[in-house]
């Protein structure tokens, strides 16, 4: 009751052919808008959304010259089939390109899994065969190594670095104060010295320390280690390793010993004392046969011969019993000289 009616005596009422005329104008003013947005953006939404109310303006007018099952009521409906048919192809041609395109994708998608897992196994495998070469090394080696978070103050020693020392883990815990407290007294300062100057001035840090070990002595040992820095340039971790070099130390201190007393015995005793090269230079001569040289100081016959003091006769006899010592390896003794002076 309350809609107009569409059809009387067979024929379209004029509130039908109102309505019509008045959509298919608006379909026709929309179509001519996305006309001209699909010339200016070329977006394919724009040309269907054309064609779409063309079709539709187009059936809304032939209405108007319509009449029931005549000509233009058959193109009345073949337009707005015509409507629903392109977008029909249109959502199907969107639905198979968006099917071609996820199918795209997974494909990539798993070639991109396929190659992160390829990676993947090959960093793994690269970690490995790291972390077994470290193993091996650590093994292997007669180093200690340390490595120290120098944000949280801890530290690992390996399992060499306490053997060298004599200590259990609970005895030497993984903390900066195991190392410290054990140092010699007079190594404490210069040794902290030197890993400030590395941390701060990134100066090398190769250092030589005593360390008390479990049975209460001090050994020697030799230090090396690098920092890594953030980008604030503070300092965040240091690696490093220790050598055992107690044989080295009370070699050198045993050979600075034996010095001592050479230069006390060449410097005080009577006797000519001298050393030479195979090729019957001086090398270090006493004090008292400096003296005889008639010479300031031994200093002045280190490179120099006998034929620089004596007479050629002396010097050669005593070149020819240098050589023969030389040859036969047997020393010359009991043989009076009586060099004359030059």
């Amino acid at each position: 009751e309350f809609l107009p009616p569409m059809i009387e005596a067979g024929q379209f009422t004029r509130a039908a052919r109102f309505l019509n005329f008045a959509g298919g104008a608006g379909f026709l003013a929309a179509g001519s808008f996305f006309i001209v947005r699909y010339h200016r953006y070329q977006e394919e939404e724009d040309w269907l959304f054309a064609v779409h109310t063309v079709l539709f303006g187009a059936a809304g007018l032939l209405f108007e010259f319509s009449a029931m099952w005549d000509l233009a009521w058959w193109w009345w409906h073949l337009l707005r089939l015509a409507a629903y048919v392109v977008a029909l192809v249109y959502a199907a041609r969107k639905f198979w390109e968006a099917e071609r395109a996820a199918s795209q994708a997974n494909r990539q998608l798993a070639d991109l899994n396929r190659g992160l897992d390829d990676l993947v196994a090959q960093r793994t495998n690269e970690l490995r065969a790291t972390e077994e070469r470290y193993r091996l090394s650590v093994r292997g080696s007669n180093d200690g190594l340390w490595d120290w978070n120098v944000t949280t103050g801890e530290v690992f020693y390996s399992a060499r670095f306490r053997e060298l020392l004599g200590y259990s883990q609970q005895e030497f815990p993984d903390l900066f104060d195991s190392f410290e407290s054990r140092l010699h007294p007079d190594d404490h300062a210069h040794t902290l010295a030197a890993v400030e100057a590395h941390l701060q001035r990134h100066e090398p840090y190769d250092v030589e320390y005593r360390l008390k070990t479990s049975d209460g002595e001090y050994r020697w040992f030799r230090a090396r280690g690098q920092a890594l820095w953030n980008d604030a340039g503070q300092a965040t971790r240091m690696a490093g390793s220790i050598t055992d070099v107690t044989d080295r130390k009370q070699a050198e201190m045993a050979l600075q010993h034996e010095r001592f007393l050479l230069q006390t015995l060449l410097s005080n005793l009577p006797d000519a004392i001298y050393f030479k090269d195979l090729e019957g230079r001086f090398l270090r001569v006493s004090d008292s046969l400096a003296r005889h040289l008639g010479v300031n100081s031994p200093e002045e016959v280190h490179g120099k011969t006998d034929a620089d003091f004596f007479p050629p006769v002396y010097a050669a006899q005593a070149r020819a019993d240098e050589l023969e010592m030389q040859a036969t390896g047997q020393s010359l003794r009991a043989k009076e000289e009586h060099p004359q002076w030059v």
